[in-house]
């Protein structure tokens, strides 16, 4: 599924002969979904919308399917959230059809107008959101927005534990674009871990690509970031993606300066992989997948698009 944002411009000859000037369409409201499977299938827009328009939004799937969406703005085409335009809120479409409560406010995503240029505050875009596994089976999920970390739970509408800030007090949200990947879950505890990689500084007007790794157990009675193995290269706006073999894979992105219109420079085209070791989860290290990398990379190298790239693993060990 994809959701909110805006549709494409209105013409494809807008893009080919005004690049950079062409106008932003509606569909900031709409949700459309996407059959991977089904060969020669369009993107089908559907009958219900979102209550208010997002530009820059989170999603995330709830226990029984539902889907969660969480903050952006209302207007499009900035670098910077602002006050004025912000969207502090989150709603629910239902899978099973129900009328949705009214959005509600999340207290991380609120800032007022002398906060625009405080990167914790609005680098709050594309929040970052993990469900994690509890035993009360509740809709517990791991939230940062810039640099505030918690774990609220969305269909009760409360938050059940504030985290340590993020490391170095960075922001890891748009624009400083981290990479968030939930581990693999080990028996018998299956204690979820969340890897944060990345990202940019909030060092306005040249921020910092970071390389910086770290995990956190959200669930622990006293959690703390623990710093794992650095990338080997600077990455931000990077994709994490966990393989079948315990892998963690990190693709796209760029290595130098942060999301954003035409911030970010020097495409990373190479994947790189992080072992994840069931035994001993701390011990993450990275290494260049040997595994049709050549491929990948002469791939990557024909993509000079370092933003909006969306990664998902399929069936069959496919990305």
């Amino acid at each position: 599924m994809n959701i909110a944002g805006a549709e494409a411009a209105n013409a494809a000859s807008d893009i080919q002969f005004n690049p950079g000037n062409y106008p932003v369409a509606e569909g900031f409201d709409k949700l459309r979904t996407y059959d991977a499977f089904n060969n020669g299938q369009d993107w089908k827009e559907a009958t219900q919308s979102l209550q208010v328009r997002r530009w820059y939004p989170s999603a995330q799937t709830l226990i029984d399917g539902s889907i969660l969406t969480v903050g952006g703005s209302n207007a499009g085409l900035l670098v910077l959230n602002e006050a004025s335009i912000n969207v502090p809120t989150y709603e629910i479409v239902w899978q099973d059809g129900r009328k949705p409560a009214p959005p509600v406010t999340l207290p991380i995503l609120q800032f007022d107008a002398s906060q625009n240029l405080v990167p914790g505050k609005s680098y709050n875009l594309y929040p970052i959101l993990m469900l994690l596994p509890n035993s009360a089976n509740r809709n517990l999920i791991f939230t940062i927005a810039g640099t505030s970390v918690v774990i609220w739970d969305y269909t009760q509408d409360v938050l059940y534990k504030t985290l340590p800030n993020t490391p170095y007090n960075q922001p890891r949200t748009f624009p400083s674009s981290a990479t968030a990947v939930l581990l693999p879950l080990v028996a018998p505890n299956y204690t979820p871990t969340v890897l944060l990689c990345g990202g940019s500084s909030g060092d306005m007007p040249n921020p910092r690509a970071l390389n910086d790794c770290w995990t956190i157990n959200p669930l622990d009675s006293n959690p703390v970031w623990v710093a794992t193995d650095s990338m080997p290269t600077t990455r931000t706006m990077g994709d994490g993606i966990n393989l079948p073999d315990g892998t963690v894979m990190i693709i796209n992105g760029a290595q130098v300066g942060c999301g954003g219109g035409v911030m970010a420079e020097v495409p990373a085209f190479s994947p790189i992989g992080q072992f994840f070791p069931s035994k001993y989860p701390s011990d993450l290290s990275f290494s260049r997948p040997s595994v049709g990398t050549k491929t990948c990379i002469v791939y990557l190298e024909q993509m000079n698009e370092v933003k909006h790239e969306t990664d998902l693993a399929l069936l069959f060990n496919s990305v």
